[in-house]
């Protein structure tokens, strides 16, 4: 979905929207000015501005005589921190100082490693509401096994949320970058954009029988993009947009509709959501995961080897 033409801030929203969904990758080129200009059907001025508003936010930075790149967060070293041998000398001095079993005390170490990174995290993942933290976090322990705090962004931008002194990593997604960087600088605490895109399976348990759905948001251009993505997972359903504003009385309204028709709340809208509200059948979160492209960032983060042994059976691809 390309942003309307000629709105400067129409297309920081868009270049926003396909970084933060993974659409643009790290290091990937945003298009030269020239290109720009022709897809955008705006002045060189306001392409540059854009780029310059993205560069400000933290998403791209600019490389001389070569344009525009999207920021890439993660290390190119590969970690090499020697498991075999370390593994080893574990092995041995469990051995000699104790009548364990080795699995046995290696899990155990393993548990309380995950006690102590909950008691006193060095990683939190900022969202704007609840569930997409906490989900967030959920993937992420799932998947790597590393504990995540979960924090929602304050409404009140100008509050700093409560972050424990431990964290010294911040993760959020592209949407949110700029607040979080402002955060980041004044906590002195390191800041990671984790890129997120729309879950194909989160119409999966939706009946057959729907007639039409309708996507429910809060301003104008993040629903077209939300609407774009979502279009290719509806098939010949019918799909339309709804900006509201009183957001219970309006979802009551829809909800009160006798059309068979299921109503699509992006996570921001959910969030502020009532809770008779989203028990309603007919009301369905849109949710985000983590991009696939997103895992190597986030083990690079947590530093987990990327080349596995056969001693190390992770594997993130």
């Amino acid at each position: 979905m390309e942003p309307a033409r000629g709105k400067l801030g129409d297309i920081v929203q868009h270049c926003i929207y396909e970084i933060a969904t993974g659409k643009w990758t790290a290091q990937q080129k945003l298009p030269s000015v020239r290109e720009a200009e022709i897809i955008w059907g705006v002045n060189r001025l306001t392409v540059l501005a854009a780029y310059r508003e993205l560069e400000k936010i933290g998403l791209v930075e600019s490389k001389d005589r070569s344009g525009y790149y999207v920021i890439d967060n993660g290390e190119n070293d590969v970690f090499d921190i020697g498991l075999n041998k370390l593994y080893g000398k574990l092995k041995n001095m469990i051995a000699k100082h104790t009548d364990l079993n080795l699995n046995y005390a290696l899990r155990y170490f393993g548990a309380l490693a995950i006690s102590e990174s909950k008691a006193n995290p060095i990683y939190a993942f900022l969202e704007c509401t609840d569930h997409q933290a906490e989900g967030h976090t959920k993937e992420i322990f799932q998947k790597l096994n590393v504990p995540i705090h979960p924090v929602c962004l304050h409404d009140d931008r100008s509050l700093i949320p409560d972050i424990p002194k431990s964290v010294e990593i911040l993760m959020t997604t592209g949407f949110h970058i700029r607040e979080v960087n402002r955060i980041g600088k004044k906590l002195k605490k390191k800041v990671i954009n984790i890129p997120i895109e729309v879950d194909p399976n989160f119409l999966k348990s939706t009946k057959t029988t729907i007639e039409k759905m309708i996507l429910v948001e809060l301003e104008n251009n993040m629903s077209s993009n939300i609407l774009n993505d979502v279009k290719k997972l509806v098939g010949k359903v019918k799909l339309e947009e709804k900006l509201i504003s009183n957001i219970d009385e309006e979802l009551l309204r829809l909800v009160k509709d006798p059309t068979n028709q299921l109503i699509l709340l992006s996570p921001r809208v959910w969030g502020q959501a009532s809770p008779t509200i989203k028990r309603d059948k007919r009301i369905k979160l849109i949710r985000f995961r983590i991009s696939d492209a997103s895992w190597k960032v986030i083990a690079q983060t947590l530093k987990i080897p990327l080349h596995t042994s056969k001693y190390n059976s992770i594997n993130i691809n």
